[in-house]
């Protein structure tokens, strides 16, 4: 081997060593435990993160006493989780972050939406409730007998009911099934879904029909202006439910 080959490679092993050298020191120095001042007993990386933490709650509008108490919690915290080899950062994350939970206050979650099928059959029974009801009061509004309670294509009350919990629930099942939720692999082929949906289709009329032949006085024609009132209960229910159940699965 050269002189000049072992040079290099000498200079090479001492910048080796060189580096080795200050990467040692420098995590000396983080891992090193403060002995002075407040936040004795946390690493350098710690205390230099509790410091700029305590910083931006001071410049916020957060009380002292809230500050001290939080920074004090958050200094016994990492006394013991440090020993571990868990930083500040790696628990709390982001200083920003950390500050803006404690100024703002912990955020509440979206809540999840609900996967109830009964729930769903419901929110789309009220919706299905709704556009029939409100069609019948339209159509019985524009109807010269409307005022004789004869509303032109219109159902009875038994035949809207009935027809809307059919909807309903074949909606929930509709969304059981071929749902966004639902993985690609599960869904049944098109073919099926077209022919499923088909089917429903033809039993929901045929239940139409077969339920608006049934005589008496829950099936009577109702005059126009007492299906728009049904339309309104059944709008404000819907709200109410959508809202306190956080239910999605509808088409609106």
């Amino acid at each position: 081997m050269s002189d000049e080959n072992k040079v290099e490679e000498t200079s090479v092993e001492e910048r080796n060593a060189i580096a080795a050298a200050k990467q040692k020191e420098r995590l000396e120095k983080e891992t090193k435990l403060q002995d002075k001042g407040p936040f004795a007993g946390l690493t350098k990386r710690n205390e230099d993160y509790v410091y700029r933490l305590n910083s931006i709650l001071k410049d916020s509008k957060i009380n002292d006493e809230k500050r001290n108490t939080v920074i004090s919690e958050i200094v016994a915290e990492l006394r013991t989780e440090q020993h571990k080899g868990v930083t500040a950062t790696k628990l709390y994350g982001p200083v920003s972050t950390k500050a803006t939970d404690i100024i703002m206050g912990p955020q509440k979650k979206a809540a999840e939406p609900t996967s109830s099928f009964w729930l769903t059959a419901l929110d789309n029974g009220l919706m299905m409730l709704l556009i029939f009801a409100g069609m019948y009061g339209v159509m019985g509004l524009m109807s010269k007998t409307s005022t004789q309670a004869e509303t032109t294509g219109a159902g009875g009350l038994l035949t809207l009911l009935i027809t809307s919990i059919l909807g309903g629930i074949g909606a929930a099942l509709f969304y059981k099934k071929y749902g966004p939720n639902v993985k690609k692999e599960d869904k049944p082929a098109f073919w099926v879904t077209l022919l499923v949906f088909v089917a429903f289709i033809a039993v929901w009329i045929f239940a139409y029909m077969l339920v608006a032949l049934i005589p008496g006085p829950l099936n009577a024609l109702l005059p126009a202006p007492v299906y728009l009132v049904i339309a309104l209960i059944a709008f404000a229910v819907r709200i109410y439910v959508k809202r306190r159940y956080n239910i999605n699965r509808t088409m609106f």
